[in-house]
């Protein structure tokens, strides 16, 4: 019990492992700050300039470093004191720049985070990296464009430890280190982390006591196979994927305006990974499902649901330039289809040919063109604001007849709600003019004071009743189902190249069409008709592309998936860069084992789940996280998986195991997250937009996290957990979350109501056991928490604890906080 209460709340993320080394910013430098210093900078600023003003040049890093003739105009790391980022502010009476007129706040902003961040240049990197790896820059010949190949399994010199394949090709890159592998992990360890990282949710007290019984190996796979079928795989890995398409329940990325649809999307990939979709008609669905054959309604409506993966976006709903919105918009769609799918940064040859991958601006205007000729967005209110594309998607008879009855019912509840505001209201007004009549009368004061009372509670009221009558307007009522999703446009049309990036200058057309670094002969080719039942259909691409992008000879996609099945069972890919197998990306720490598992994923019928299986019953995955001095100083970040990696865990998952040990969680799965229960302003017609400061509505309030509202930017107060603990902003793709360890942390472990009103819970249910002594109460509650039997010292300490609490707090709250201490531990935060 001392490493519990010895953390008790301020040393426990304070003592949390280090964070992760930001990422090097070279996305962000080559989507937004290399564009714009050619064309707001080159001019004057360059080599091509006919005078380099003041002597500096702004297209090297060597330049920069050097800066002009005053000096450096970049301090890396620090914005503040960067002339170059004061001068396009304006500020501290430096020339202003550029002269021709100052940047947006948009691009200053981008500015200042590029220095921010180290004012990383890609070429420097790229030199560094070309040397490692001794072959020059943009090769066709760089693995990850390569063919799959089938490799002999390695031989081991301890041919007794490998359970299966997986475990000769890890051991058999360590023996070449002179490394082996530490012990297995105890049993207890091995059941929390997997169910962990299986379901996100601690393993029950049961199954923690059918361990200490049952057979260990058919105790372990009949663990792994229940957690496989369990609702709360698909919870659990479902969000996994949401992390890269940029979900969230709010549109826009000013006001938060409401998506009462975009939860459809969310509960279609839960429910994939929970059937066991196999990931290549899971990726068809998502780029392709209203375009794909169908054998039922039901099977049309979730394929179309499914496009919402491109659908949902950080998109500007206010945008007078539909043409740069529009070809924004294809940018981002590229950007998360080649990051989240193919590992490749398409994005980044949007300006010019790709400065590193052999990826020809063509290339990027093909696949533009196939987005080009899709509708994400439709025009609204003369073309000035837009919305997501919506689909109505097919309802049964009995589902029509139910929304028949449920839309009488809706009448009636709005009528009465409306005549209740209104009389508040009109009680309200006969009020405020008593209160006017009595203003002069001193005799009345009292009276006058009366009136005064009623009329603020009546305006309370007034305006509790119409949020009421809002909230029956904008969400009670029955509507067809919709959902947002793609649709090809009646007429497609090529691309040309945005010179520069600018859809206003243009060059050449470009056919639609797929990347030429991964030539596949039997691709089909994009005709711009096809055969639709009886008839013809005018086609954007997007079917040609899903089947391209799943062709078995596509080593990228099978690739990139196993390797982020990979990540989220070990904490690091294979590859580590999860979201970048190009140059600038890190090279796989065992690449014939990548290519042995995305293989194995086809021949499993691209079935996750099974995949998933033969990892965790693997010897490497069941490694304890013990120390080995001598495997440290040779393989120090555990590259060769010679230990366990110890993971703190992520924001929702220790939401989630916090209200399951409480016995708060309501299981529930499914269904709207949206409305919230709180106050809003009209917004040009449209449902009140979503604040930080909006409470859960109590139908939600203890359900999983992946059912909550996520929005754009940050997340509702309530659950500030998510933003403290590395919640990724849906508005950027994130393979592989930051961890950070902050002083907030712990504050909020100490302080957060959440965590406060949880413990008091975890105490009540306790305490309810009538028959137990306080040492079975905590041996209960460390079994619940912990998934391990609370030793003596557990158990001596905190009775210890609790005694001398409960002698100055009452008994109580001595247990709320012994149990608030435990969820404040670094053994309840961490997973081992």
């Amino acid at each position: 019990m001392t490493r519990l209460l010895s953390a008790v709340l301020l040393g426990a993320a304070a003592n949390a492992l280090a964070a992760d080394v930001p990422s090097s910013g070279l996305d962000h430098f080559e989507k937004k700050i290399r564009p714009l210093l050619a064309e707001r900078c080159y001019q004057c600023h360059s080599d091509r300039a006919a005078t380099v003003f003041g002597e500096l040049r702004l297209d090297s890093a060597t330049a920069i470093e050097r800066g002009g003739r005053s000096g450096p105009v970049v301090v890396p790391g620090n914005p503040e004191s960067s002339r170059l980022i004061l001068a396009v502010r304006h500020e501290s009476g430096l020339t202003a720049m550029p002269p021709d007129g100052k940047l947006s706040a948009a691009q200053i902003d981008d500015l200042a985070e590029w220095v921010r961040v180290g004012a990383p240049w890609p070429q420097r990197e790229l030199d560094e990296l070309a040397a490692t790896a001794q072959q020059p820059r943009g090769t066709v010949g760089h693995w990850a464009w390569q063919p799959l190949g089938e490799t002999d399994l390695p031989s081991v010199g301890d041919a007794q430890w490998p359970r299966g394949d997986i475990d000769r090709f890890i051991l058999a890159k360590q023996e070449e280190s002179g490394l082996s592998p530490v012990g297995t992990a105890d049993r207890h360890t091995l059941l929390r982390r997997l169910a962990l990282d299986l379901t996100g949710l601690p393993p029950s007290p049961e199954q923690v006591r059918r361990l200490e019984t049952e057979p260990w190996p058919s105790f372990l796979e009949a663990a792994v196979d229940g957690y496989l079928a369990s609702p709360a795989f698909g919870e659990r890995w479902g969000r996994h994927w949401l992390d890269l398409a940029g979900y969230a329940d709010t549109l826009g990325l000013g006001r938060r305006i409401p998506s009462p649809h975009a939860w459809r999307y969310r509960d279609y990939v839960i429910d994939s990974f929970n059937r066991d979709k196999p990931y290549d008609s899971f990726v068809r669905e998502q780029v392709a499902g209203d375009v794909l054959e169908f054998e039922s309604d039901a099977q049309r409506r979730e394929q179309i649901v499914a496009t919402g993966f491109l659908a949902i976006g950080p998109w500007a709903l206010v945008d007078q330039d539909k043409l740069q919105l529009q070809m924004d918009i294809v940018d981002n769609q590229l950007d998360t289809l080649g990051r989240a799918i193919l590992g490749v940064t398409v994005g980044c040859a949007r300006c010019h040919d790709h400065k590193f991958d052999p990826l020809p601006q063509r290339d990027y205007y093909a696949l533009a063109g196939i987005f080009r000729s899709t509708r994400t967005l439709e025009a609204r209110m003369s073309g000035v604001f837009s919305d997501v594309h919506r689909v109505r998607l097919p309802e049964t008879a009995q589902e029509l007849r139910e929304r028949a009855d449920a839309l009488e019912r809706w009448r009636e509840d709005y009528t009465a709600a409306l005549s209740e505001q209104r009389s508040a209201e009109a009680l309200v007004s006969e009020l405020a003019a008593a209160v006017e009549a009595a203003a002069g009368d001193e005799d009345s004061a009292d009276d006058a004071a009366e009136l005064k009372r009623r009329l603020a509670e009546a305006r309370r009221a007034a305006n509790s009743s119409k949020t009421e009558a809002r909230r029956i307007l904008y969400y009670a009522k029955p509507a067809p189902p919709m959902a947002l999703a793609l649709a090809d446009e009646p007429e497609p049309q090529n691309a040309h190249i945005s010179l520069g990036g600018n859809p206003h200058n243009l060059g050449s057309e470009v056919p639609r069409g797929f990347l030429s670094l991964i030539p596949l002969p039997a691709a089909a080719k994009i005709a711009n008709r096809r055969l639709i039942g009886i008839g013809f259909q005018k086609s954007s691409g997007r079917l040609e592309l899903a089947r391209w992008l799943t062709e078995p000879a596509n080593p990228l996609t099978a690739r990139v998936i196993a390797n982020r099945v990979w990540h989220h069972l070990f904490g690091r890919g294979i590859v580590g860069s999860v979201d970048n197998f190009g140059l600038l990306g890190e090279r796989p720490s065992h690449p014939e084992l990548l290519d042995y598992l995305a293989l194995r994923l086809q021949r499993l019928d691209w079935s996750v789940k099974a995949l998933i299986r033969e990892i965790v019953l693997s010897r490497t995955y069941g490694l304890s996280a013990d120390h080995d001095q001598r495997a440290a100083a040779r393989d120090p970040e555990n590259l060769l998986l010679w230990r366990s990696n110890v993971r703190r865990l992520e924001a929702e998952t220790i939401r989630d195991a916090v209200l399951a040990v409480s016995s708060s969680l309501d299981y529930r799965s499914g269904g709207p997250s949206l409305p919230l229960g709180s106050r809003g302003s009209l917004v040009m017609g449209q449902p009140p937009a979503l604040a930080r400061t909006m409470e859960l509505s109590d139908s939600i309030r203890f359900r999983r996290t992946v059912y909550l509202p996520t929005l754009r930017k940050s997340q509702l107060s309530e659950v500030d957990l998510l933003n403290l603990f590395d919640f990724p902003d849906p508005n950027t793709l994130k393979g592989s979350r930051d961890v950070t360890t902050v002083p907030t942390q712990a504050l909020y472990l100490m302080n957060s109501p959440f965590l406060i009103k949880q413990s008091k819970a975890a105490a009540r249910a306790l305490l309810s056991q009538d028959a137990a002594s306080e040492e079975e109460r905590v041996r209960e509650f460390v079994l619940r928490a912990l998934g391990r039997p609370a030793s003596s010292e557990d158990v001596a300490h905190a009775v210890s604890f609790l005694r001398d609490t409960e002698a100055d707090l009452g008994r109580d709250e001595a247990w709320a906080r012994y149990c608030h201490a435990v969820f404040a531990s670094n053994e309840f935060l961490f997973r081992g």
